[in-house]
């Protein structure tokens, strides 16, 4: 599969990573200005991953994944343009740092990922990996136990081609159900956060299914 990043900070370079090394065909979406940095960075860590614009990487791509910071990430869906049905992964999260701490920004009857799916109208949104730090998006495979990763988004080819990635990177990959189920794993993400940062903790960790 052809999957473009859209953002290359810590976030986007685990994913590449992890999708690189699992076979796939990774660009990076930088803007111009920045192509180089992500290049270096790109190098640095070895990973194999091309550096496009963001627009060419998604046009160019099977499916989107979207890793920018919350504050940027509706103005960097719009400005992929027409994605004609592909699905476009919402790894983001919309959180503020206030009063000591990360907190969900209020979004009445809404969700970031709903914002998202608003900002990309022409693409198939789904909200995911975004329940976990970045080091578990290229190490999941490496745990005793398979991690949990839910998915929300539309049925069809799309949710499929998100599974297939997902699950690629070492995940079990759970329906969620349809997008506006993304404020529960908006807060799901909340919920790790706090989790990772308690003193002494371990970032190193995900949340796992145990069945009988």
């Amino acid at each position: 599969m052809h999957i473009a990043i859209v953002g290359a900070g810590n976030v986007g370079l685990a994913l590449a990573r992890g999708w690189s090394e699992a076979g796939h065909r990774v660009t990076m979406g930088v803007r111009p200005a920045s192509q180089e940095k992500a290049k270096s960075a790109l190098g640095a860590q070895a990973i194999a991953a091309n550096v496009a614009d963001p627009a060419a990487a998604a046009a160019g791509s099977d499916l989107v994944a979207l890793v920018t910071p919350w504050e940027t990430a509706e103005a960097a869906a719009r400005d992929l343009g027409d994605l004609k049905g592909k699905p476009l992964i919402d790894v983001t999260n919309p959180f503020v740092f206030r009063d000591g701490g990360l907190h969900l920004i209020p979004m009445p009857g809404s969700s970031g990922g709903e914002k998202i799916s608003a900002a990309a109208p022409t693409a198939q949104v789904f909200k995911a990996m975004n329940q976990v730090g970045l080091e578990i998006m290229y190490s999941a495979k490496t745990l005793p136990r398979k991690p949990m990763m839910f998915v929300a988004g539309p049925q069809g080819q799309g949710k499929d081609a998100v599974r297939e990635a997902v699950s690629s990177l070492g995940f079990e990959v759970l329906d969620a159900g349809p997008i506006s189920m993304s404020a529960s794993l908006e807060h799901l993400a909340l919920l790790w956060v706090g989790q990772a940062f308690r003193p002494g903790a371990d970032r190193i960790f995900a949340f796992a299914r145990v069945a009988q």
